[in-house]
């Protein structure tokens, strides 16, 4: 241990195997023929979506920044990925009819939206009750001293930042 440490006890991590970075890796969850198209709530800059496009026969995802849009269909227009079409609107407030999608995914979302539980509940309202909805996200410590820190770290690093939650 370092001078002045504790070893916590904790086993260390793996090592890193070559290969697909961890945010890269295909969800276990998501299946190729699934009926509806898959929705990526807060898509960004497309990563998802164009993982989804490569497995799915038409991806929509959503997003509120018009920039992050440009860059996701940019990314899936250089990977050839037509099957992916890309929407202006609100993680809290999904343009979309109940149960429309066998698959919602949001990846790196919430922290982004003043109201999680408004954003969770669309997404559990346009999901078929068979579907699935598969979600990530960064959390904070449970300690409100620590939270508040890592918060206003966030936010120095990306001002859209709103606020992690705890586990």
């Amino acid at each position: 241990p370092c001078e002045g440490h504790e070893p916590t006890g904790r086993r260390p991590a793996p090592p890193r195997r070559p290969g697909r970075a961890p945010w890269n890796r295909r969800p276990p969850t998501l299946r190729r023929g699934w009926g509806t198209a898959p929705d990526d709530v807060g898509c960004g800059p497309g990563i998802v979506s164009a993982e989804l496009a490569r497995q799915a026969g038409q991806v929509i995802g959503i997003d509120i920044t018009p920039e992050m849009l440009d860059q996701a269909r940019r990314r899936c227009e250089l990977a050839r990925l037509p099957n992916v079409e890309f929407l202006a609107g609100r993680a809290d407030g999904l343009p979309f009819e109940d149960r429309s999608f066998d698959v919602v995914v949001s990846r790196l979302t919430l922290h982004h939206v003043a109201q999680p539980s408004m954003a969770l509940r669309e997404m559990a309202r346009v999901v078929t009750s068979d579907g699935r909805a598969v979600l990530s996200d960064i959390v904070c410590s449970e300690q409100a001293a620590e939270a508040d820190l890592q918060n206003a770290l966030e936010v120095l690093r990306d001002p859209s930042h709103v606020r992690m939650l705890s586990t």
